[in-house]
């Protein structure tokens, strides 16, 4: 409508001369300010703003992210209320937009998980305050087949047997090898001790909390023989419950060399490799049923039976039992002792089943209060959505903006209010199914979550990668094949499933960095804020680099549908400047000549009757009708220019 005005503008202030040059320039107008808007849409997709979306503001998100990981804030990323999964969802958030929230990352579920359980064996060193000890979990999820506590236990996790065994082997019939530990030092048969590379305490502490094992299975992770060696007893005293990384010393008053210390750290880091190994063998055959179980030998159980039997006789009879009473009684003891014996196998198996029942019986309390918490979180988010929308609209266009029509602030502030209810009145059927919908998927996500957690070491790493492959696939099948990608042409497909293998990438990046600052003794309390906030700026990296590359071209085909939109829109707004300036023009012209009709009438009646002054008076209308100016409006002022210059010339 603008540009329709100043079209009439231009032609009613158009003379007959300067008609033709006008219309000839309005057009040039036209295909100057094209190539403008074509220029400015270019601008803008590789212009500051753009970087600082792509780029600036993850980075920054991910500082906060790690902010909240600091304990005091753990409450709000437990319930999977990140900075950046916060800050997406209201941003982008309007009143028409789709109901709905964004998943939980990969990253976010993972820390939780093992928050909720408190529980996790890769972060558990001598040098590192335990991880069960600084985030206990909740004593539902307490396996009660495992001793929490090791001190005064330590002969329930120490195999003396095995130990001898491997003593042993390692000598067979010399007297003297060299130190396993240290080999540039002989070690004679009498001064040496079995240790345990990885201590009996540390592995205690590393597993206690693991739902999917028992003290059984401790006591065979860690009396295996890729956990013991051969040392010199000086040094196995002094070592106590400490890590071989840990201790510089041989003895007291005798350090280490620095090869000595090296060598002992190495046996560490292979022990501990053996450690996960057996440990990831002992949760995969109590998953499946076939974990070890704790039997009670025979001589202990014939003794309890028989003790049983003579309580029973004693109490019966008031006395001791006779030589042939007694004989009876330990008949009778056989006989159960037999049928007990010969029901072992069955026994094991219904003990097998059990223990894998308790297994998935905490971790599923485990995945199901974790998905109450987020969905406490979704429903948080979906109410401050649309609040932090108005917040956004009062401070871009004040309290009182013009779509409100609102007499005063305090009935702008109402309106506000009684918009954001009437949104969740509105949707609260689609709110309350959806968030339904999110809970059981990540009842799901979590439980498979928490059996993951019962790995450690790379196998761990891998089942994750595994998960996150699966999660990709799906999300990918519905972007490609399903209702997410209605409307998306292809480019925009494969772009969306690009960008989302890379957001796996940083969920992947984050459980990467943990493991690396760990081996640098990263302390605790630093150690996940550090790993979230290095992993958020990968991905911010990772997907910055993506959208520069732009693989799929869309940034071109966004581009495209940009300046396409913009053009339909000039193009409706110049055919109404056209059509008001045919209108205008025509109209303007047929005025123009009937005044110029007029004109020439009327000087063509001066010439007539010889009246010249008249004749003056027309000549100086037409040149003001053609915009002509004139250093003279009357025929006094004419003579008088007429005698002052040698030449007369229009202008």
């Amino acid at each position: 409508m603008a540009r329709a005005e100043m079209v009439n503008k231009k032609i009613n202030n158009a003379s007959p001369l300067e008609m033709a040059k006008t219309l000839a320039e309005m057009e040039l107008y036209d295909k100057k300010e094209a190539q403008e808007i074509i220029d400015e849409v270019y601008k803008k997709f590789d212009s500051g703003d753009h970087l600082s979306d792509n780029l600036l503001k993850p980075v920054l998100l991910s500082v906060a992210d790690g902010i909240l990981e600091l304990k005091e804030f753990r409450p709000a990323r437990k319930r999977g209320l990140t900075a950046t999964r916060v800050y997406e969802e209201c941003s982008s958030f309007t009143y028409d937009s789709k109901v709905g929230i964004s998943e939980i990352d990969g990253y976010t579920e993972f820390k939780s998980m093992r928050d909720e359980l408190g529980y996790d064996a890769d972060y558990t060193t001598s040098h590192n305050k335990k991880y069960s000890d600084m985030y206990p979990g909740k004593s539902e999820y307490k396996n009660k087949d495992m001793t929490q506590t090791y001190k005064h236990n330590r002969d329930k996790f120490a195999d003396n047997n095995k130990m001898n065994q491997y003593k042993d082997v390692i000598y067979g019939d010399k007297d003297v090898i060299q130190d396993e530990y240290f080999p540039n030092r002989d070690l004679k048969k009498e001064d040496a001790q079995t240790d345990h590379v990885i201590p009996l305490k540390v592995v205690h502490s590393q597993f206690k909390k693991n739902p999917a094992l028992n003290n059984e299975d401790i006591k065979v992770i860690a009396n295996q023989a890729g956990n013991f060696a051969e040392t010199h007893g000086a040094y196995n005293q002094s070592k106590q419950d400490t890590l071989n990384e840990d201790k510089r010393t041989f003895k007291k008053g005798e350090n280490l060399t620095e090869d000595e210390y090296q060598s002992a750290s190495r046996a560490s880091v292979e022990a501990q490799r053996s450690v996960n190994d057996e440990a990831n063998k002992a949760v995969l055959k109590t998953l499946i049923g076939k974990g070890n179980v704790s039997i009670e030998s025979e001589r202990s159980f014939y003794n309890r039976i028989k003790n049983r039997e003579l309580e029973k006789f004693k109490k019966r009879n008031g006395r001791e039992p006779n030589e042939f009473e007694l004989e009876i009684i330990n008949n009778t003891v056989k006989q159960k002792t037999q049928k007990r014996n010969e029901k072992m196998d069955e026994v094991v198996a219904k003990k097998q089943i059990q223990k894998a029942k308790n297994a998935y019986t905490n971790i599923g309390k485990a995945a199901i209060n974790q998905s109450k918490d987020f969905a406490i979180g979704n429903l948080i988010l979906c109410l401050l959505k649309p609040v932090s929308f108005e917040m956004r609209d009062i401070f871009k266009n004040g309290i009182k903006a013009k779509e409100l029509h609102a007499s005063s602030n305090i009935d702008a502030v109402r309106k506000r209010f009684n918009r954001v209810k009437d949104y969740i009145l509105s949707h609260l059927k689609e709110l309350v199914q959806g968030n339904l919908t999110d809970f059981i998927k990540n009842l799901v996500s979590s439980f498979v979550e928490g059996i993951i957690n019962c790995f450690v070491g790379i196998f761990k790493k891998a089942l994750k990668v595994v998960k996150e492959g699966v999660k990709i696939f799906v999300k990918a099948y519905k972007i490609l094949w399903g209702k997410e990608g209605e409307g998306l042409s292809d480019r925009k497909k494969w772009d969306a499933v690009i960008k989302m293998i890379g957001a796996s990438v940083g969920v992947l990046a984050g459980i990467g960095i943990e493991t690396v600052l760990q081996n640098f003794a990263v302390p605790r309390v630093l150690l996940v804020p550090l790993s979230t906030f290095l992993g958020g700026i990968i991905t911010a990296v990772f997907m910055y680099v993506l959208d520069k590359a732009d693989l799929f071209s869309v940034k071109s085909e966004q581009r495209r549908n940009a300046i396409s939109k913009i053009f339909d829109e000039r193009i409706a707004e110049i055919n109404c400047a056209t059509n008001a300036m045919n209108t205008t023009a025509i109209e303007v012209l047929s005025e123009q000549r009937k005044c110029y009709d007029n004109i020439s009438a009327a000087m063509k009646s001066a010439i007539n009757t010889k009246n010249y002054v008249e004749l003056n008076n027309q000549l100086l209308e037409m040149a003001k009708f053609f915009n002509i100016e004139l250093p003279y409006n009357n025929t006094v002022a004419f003579v008088a220019h007429y005698d002052s210059v040698r030449e007369l010339a229009l202008s």
